[in-house]
């Protein structure tokens, strides 16, 4: 299955500048999705990330943010 919404992360957008509360839909292994209270597909993968860190569009959040607690 390729299709997953995580639900309440941390959204992380370190071009903006901004870190805000909201889900994040994936479909077909792409994201197809950023928000408040997003629906997934019937049979979506769903992942309770509230509290953790997402870093959309990201490959090593790492290296662009260090301070996360």
């Amino acid at each position: 299955m390729s299709d997953w919404l995580f639900r309440g992360a941390r959204l992380l957008d370190p071009v903006a500048g901004t870190e805000t509360a909201g889900d994040l839909l994936v479909v077909d292994r792409r994201i197809a999705a950023i928000g408040p209270a997003l629906e997934g597909p019937a049979g979506a993968t769903l992942v309770e990330a509230e509290g953790r860190l997402l870093a959309p569009g990201l490959i090593d959040a790492g290296v662009f943010r260090t301070d996360v607690e």
